[in-house]
């Protein structure tokens, strides 16, 4: 069982290396990523028009992918999960996949079997990603 998340321990890693080569250690403050709000406003069109998605809603988005030591729910685990959601609240969910997570995304789409959810798997890269 892990007692830290992926990121926190990498940050222990990040910071051992530093302190090991007499380099400063510099904490990150948030906000972590800032981007111009012409930027987010031309993803936000765009995955509204490209994946059905309702302005007037809330978007949620769930990635089932998982990397590294991180541990994951299963498939059914997400699909309960995001039935949860949608039962609750009056939502979009979008399902993000990576490179080689397409098929996992639209598995769990069809265990979920709801037209509020989307799949976001066609990406221009991270930086694309992370204005979304």
């Amino acid at each position: 069982r892990s007692e830290k998340s992926e990121a926190e321990y990498n940050q222990d890693l990040v910071r051992a290396f530093l302190q090991k080569h007499n380099m400063p250690v510099v904490e990150p403050k948030p906000p972590y990523l800032i981007f111009e709000k012409s930027a987010v406003e031309n993803q936000r069109v765009f995955l509204q028009e490209s994946l059905g998605l309702s302005a007037n809603k809330k978007w949620i988005f769930v990635h089932s992918g998982s990397g590294g030591s991180a541990t994951n729910l299963s498939l059914a685990q997400y699909a309960d999960l995001i039935k949860g959601l949608l039962a609750e609240f009056d939502c979009n969910v979008v399902l993000t996949a990576g490179p080689g997570e397409s098929e996992k995304a639209y598995e769990l789409a069809n265990l979920v079997n709801d037209l509020r959810v989307a799949i976001y798997d066609k990406n221009k890269g991270l930086v694309d990603f992370a204005h979304s």
